[in-house]
Parts: C-alpha cells; sequence; structure tokens
C-alpha cells in the first residue's frame, strides 16, 4: 500500500498513515448515522441503554481490539454513549438535565437495581485482559518471535537480530 493510501476493511480505516484516532473519529460518524433512527424511536433511559449495549459497544469494542484507544479517547466515547443513553443525543456537548443515577449504579445490571448502561472503559479492559494472557499461553512461536520484535521496537528502536527458519527451533530474546 502505498504511504498516505488506506483501505477499508470491516468498517475499519486500515493504512501505514492512518492514526488510531482518525479511525475513532470515523467510528462516531458512523453511529451517529446508524443510531438516527434509535434517537427517535427509543423514548425512555432504559431502552436508549439496551440500544447502547447492543449497537455502541460492540462496534467500539471491534474498534479498540484493532485501533486500540488513548484514554482521552475512551473518555470523549463515553461521553457520548452518556449523553445517548441520558438526553437521547449521541453526541459530545449536549445541553439538558443532569442524569438521575450515580454513573456506577446506572452501570450495574437490571436485577441489580442499575440500567445497564455500558461503560466502555470497563469493557476494554476486561477485553485486554482476556486477550493479553491467552497470546501469551496460546501463541505459537512464530506468535512470541514477532511479539519480541515488536515490543523490543518500541522500546528502544532496535529490532534484536531473530531470525525465523522452518523446522527450527527458535529462541526469544531476552
Amino acid at each position: 500500500m502505498a504511504p498516505g493510501a488506506f483501505a477499508r476493511y470491516l468498517g475499519i480505516q486500515a493504512g501505514p498513515d492512518v492514526a488510531a484516532d482518525e479511525v475513532w473519529n470515523i467510528a462516531v460518524k458512523q453511529l451517529r448515522t446508524r443510531l438516527n433512527l434509535a434517537m427517535k424511536k427509543t423514548l425512555t433511559v432504559e431502552q436508549r441503554a439496551a440500544t447502547a449495549a447492543a449497537i455502541i459497544l460492540p462496534k467500539l469494542l471491534y474498534i479498540g481490539r484493532h485501533a486500540w484507544p488513548l484514554p482521552a479517547t475512551v473518555a470523549w466515547m463515553e461521553r457520548h454513549i452518556k449523553n445517548y443513553v441520558w438526553h437521547g443525543a449521541f453526541g459530545f456537548e449536549v445541553t439538558g438535565t443532569r442524569a438521575w443515577l450515580n454513573g456506577d449504579v446506572a452501570s450495574l445490571r437490571i436485577t441489580e437495581g442499575g440500567l445497564a448502561i455500558p461503560n466502555l472503559r470497563t469493557e476494554l479492559m476486561a477485553m485486554a485482559a482476556d486477550v493479553v494472557p491467552g497470546w501469551a499461553l496460546r501463541g505459537d512461536v512464530i506468535a512470541h518471535i514477532v511479539g519480541a520484535i515488536l515490543f523490543a521496537t518500541a522500546l528502544s528502536g532496535d529490532a534484536p537480530g531473530v531470525y525465523i527458519t522452518p523446522e527450527a527451533r527458535a529462541t526469544l530474546p531476552t
């Protein structure tokens, strides 16, 4: 792919120069379009919380798996979700009344007295806590070598000399 070019893969902009922030901005535009009818048809907070859990959260978790967000981006998206649930508008700035329930209580399941409003930060942390140990436990030698190369490059700027040959027992750099 040429520098500056990008392609769309399952709704995510992919390419050498596509920043994670750009992917999340595109996700907001896509969700606004998808939620346009839902904002008109859902009248209660309970309905909008269920819609957010069914439409918004899976999309954002999928994007988070492929373009991990910065903490500021997570806070920005959580504000969008809260504004959608409480005010019926998927946006960052919404004027109107305040939420009538504490955010921690509102995130509880309905059977526990909450509204089951999705918490993006918690869901992303749970996803990472589930995926990363899986990579460590179920990853093959090639995946571990690739991880070691990527991790070492991020720390020092130099990739270690690791050679991948078929049928050879590789040793991971220490």
